[in-house]
């Protein structure tokens, strides 16, 4: 499990008194939990949604529950935050009372994994990896692009590390340091007049913030999702 307390736990309050008896040291905010657990779940994407956001309603009665138990001896409780990206996505339907903080993740890009979720769709997911062609291997039926693990991480390696956007015949094959190897999804011929050199094509990540991290810098896209009008 995650780094934390039990919330059942009397020692946990213990905890928080012993933080609040000790004000210079510390100061007690409040309390936070992520539903991680709610990454767990696999099924069609109705019985995802569905079961995470039964993850969400137990992360969000945990949480008001504790915060009760504090305050029940005294103590005041700022803050009450929940969330994670799936949990944030499909909240609980019955609502969030008692919670007055959401931690949204990834919320902002989503990507492929979230996708798979049930958390977004495919048009949700705000972020690209450019690569380019740079060469063609006909005989073993790849594409070789600039696109290595060093700019899209090794997550999501049994998923193809993300989706070739508009390219649904090509996958990632593999992925070296600094250059990666693109195949056919169905392991037919692949038209490489079809893929120029210097071509660029455009991977919608498997996971968002282990791609961003790799990237000192993000370039901004207008609605024709050509012309770049910021950097960040």
């Amino acid at each position: 499990g995650r780094d934390g307390v039990d919330p059942t736990d009397p020692d946990s309050i213990t905890m928080v008194r012993r933080l609040t008896e000790n004000a210079g040291v510390a100061a007690f905010a409040g309390i936070y939990t992520h539903g991680g657990h709610s990454y767990d779940h696999e099924g069609t994407d109705g019985d995802i949604a569905l079961k995470v956001r039964e993850t969400a309603a137990e992360e969000a009665q945990a949480a008001a529950a504790f915060a009760k138990r504090i305050k029940g001896e005294g103590i005041d409780v700022p803050v009450v935050g929940i969330g994670s990206t799936p949990t944030c996505s499909n909240p609980p339907s019955q609502g969030l009372e008692g919670v007055n903080e959401m931690h949204p993740g990834n919320y902002c890009y989503y990507d492929v994994m979230q996708e798979r979720l049930g958390s977004c769709t495919e048009e949700d997911i705000a972020v690209r990896v450019v690569m380019r062609v740079i060469g063609h291997y006909p005989k073993k039926n790849l594409l070789l692009v600039d696109m290595g693990w060093t700019a899209c991480s090794k997550q999501g390696e049994a998923c193809g590390f993300g989706r070739i956007e508009g390219h649904p015949e090509l996958t990632v094959a593999g992925l070296k340091q600094e250059a990666g190897l693109l195949k056919s999804t169905d392991g037919k011929q692949l038209d490489f007049a079809r893929y120029a050199l210097g071509m660029q094509l455009r991977l919608e990540p498997y996971h968002s913030c282990a791609h961003t991290k790799q990237h000192d810098r993000i370039h901004v896209l207008a609605d024709d999702q050509q012309t770049v009008i910021d950097t960040w």
